[in-house]
């Protein structure tokens, strides 16, 4: 017998979003998530390669974009969202032709 067990950790304000890394070759960190503003995003892959980076909305429209040329296995930046209004965006981390989709949510 299975159990499957569901955790939001969208209520929980010191939530930091993780996805593993054996899935995707990558994990993204990022916080504080929900964020007013600026937030610290920690990118780690399973092997050093470069990075792109993009913030979207949820109709899919291009917010901001990163080229990380730096061949690392980890990237570490930040993001300002500060002129965006509060709602749900998406991160979205490409390298060496894997994508992993994150969710970053802005309050005011």
């Amino acid at each position: 017998a299975s159990t499957t067990i569901s955790v939001n950790v969208n209520s929980c304000p010191a939530a930091r979003e993780a996805v593993d890394i054996a899935e995707s070759g990558m994990e993204i960190q990022i916080a504080p998530n929900p964020t007013q503003g600026k937030v610290s995003v920690e990118v780690r892959l399973a092997e050093a390669a470069a990075l792109q980076v993009q913030v979207m909305d949820l109709s899919g429209r291009e917010l901001i974009r990163r080229s990380l040329t730096e061949i690392s296995p980890k990237h570490t930046f930040e993001l300002d969202l500060s002129p965006q209004p509060s709602g749900t965006y998406l991160l979205v981390a490409e390298s060496r032709g894997k994508r992993l989709v994150t969710k970053v949510l802005k309050s005011e």
